[in-house]
């Protein structure tokens, strides 16, 4: 099997390195879904497996390991998947790392919200988190694209009922003024204690995952995140065709190209462009930090805080309205 390899981010400017990075991501999928065909293919078809997050975006490097969800009609076959799934994992070994928290996802009504993040799964540490982004954005890797399906049409259940639908609305917003604060900020409050994932005035970023510090990622990155999100969900409450929605790319910024040639929507070309130009900028200097961190274990990044600052006061501008609407008529 060819090898797939990924650029150092150091070595080219944003633009250049992320246009890598998506064909890199591309690969990976490919290569995944591929090989997951072949080894899951004996244990029956009311299952899907998904990517999800960074990976589904195609915005992750080979620092984080790669997420997989089961969305199974049938809970009992979940068990069966999620022992082929730990068993490629462990074949893949050498050339991709997998988080090895599976995910389940069930249809039959036991399992839960579609729209929640399940970590620690059937065990006394689980906790779950209202994350609709994640089923947003999940990326149909191997199994029965008709239960990948069913599973975006509960998404759309939840989040157009009264109940659990104004609950993830509600949260969704909160999440949205977190990540603008931290946008112009750097700080963020994690268990119980102010921390500084960057200074734009003096131009330090601060990277390590044990701390719970992520340099870019709480800021920028994710606030245009759920900004969308946010645009996503009052759309849908207010009668978009979920289509539209789930026929756009999983790409953070593709996805925006995408719903600019929808005719009943509403954007601007040039706030897509502007958005995209920082978002590059923000993604190139999170996924240096992460070089940085995997190659030294440095902990603390240098920057041009006056770039930085006023790529991040545009985002927060930006953000703080609606990115994409529908026109009116074309609601149901």
């Amino acid at each position: 099997m060819t090898s797939i390899r990924h650029a150092d981010p150091n070595e080219r400017d944003y633009k250049a390195y992320t246009n890598h990075l998506f064909a890199y991501n591309k690969a990976i999928q490919r290569r995944i879904g591929s090989e997951l065909e072949g080894s899951l293919q004996s244990i029956g078809s009311s299952y899907a497996i998904v990517t999800v997050g960074s990976d589904a975006r195609l915005e992750k490097g080979p620092v984080s390991p790669i997420e997989l969800v089961v969305v199974s009609k049938n809970a009992q076959q979940v068990p069966e998947v999620r022992k082929r799934l730990s068993e490629y994992m462990t074949a893949c070994a050498r050339w991709a790392s997998f988080d090895t928290d599976i995910e389940a996802k069930t249809l039959d009504g036991n399992g839960g919200y579609v729209s929640e993040m399940v970590l620690g799964q059937g065990t006394p540490e689980e906790i779950r988190l209202t994350s609709p982004n994640r089923m947003f954005d999940a990326w149909f890797l191997a199994g029965d694209r008709e239960t990948y399906h069913e599973m975006q049409q509960r998404l759309v259940q939840e989040i157009t009922s009264d109940s659990p639908g104004k609950s993830i609305q509600e949260r969704i917003k909160n999440k949205l003024r977190e990540h603008k604060k931290v946008t112009t900020t750097g700080m963020q409050r994690y268990k119980g204690e102010d921390i500084t994932h960057f200074d734009l005035q003096a131009g330090i970023a601060h990277y390590d995952p044990d701390k719970g510090l992520w340099s870019f990622k709480q800021g920028p990155l994710r606030l245009v995140q759920y900004a969308i999100v946010r645009d996503q969900i009052r759309e849908l409450r207010e009668g978009c065709d979920p289509n539209v929605i789930f026929s756009a790319s999983r790409n953070t910024l593709a996805k925006l190209h995408d719903l600019e040639v929808f005719e009943p929507v509403q954007i601007n070309h040039t706030t897509i462009s502007e958005i995209t130009d920082h978002y590059l900028y923000f993604l190139w200097m999170y996924h240096r930090s992460q070089k940085a961190h995997q190659d030294s274990q440095q902990t603390v990044f240098g920057f041009d805080g006056s770039e930085a600052r006023k790529r991040s006061e545009a985002l927060e501008r930006i953000c703080s309205e609606p990115i994409f609407r529908l026109k009116h008529e074309t609601r149901k």
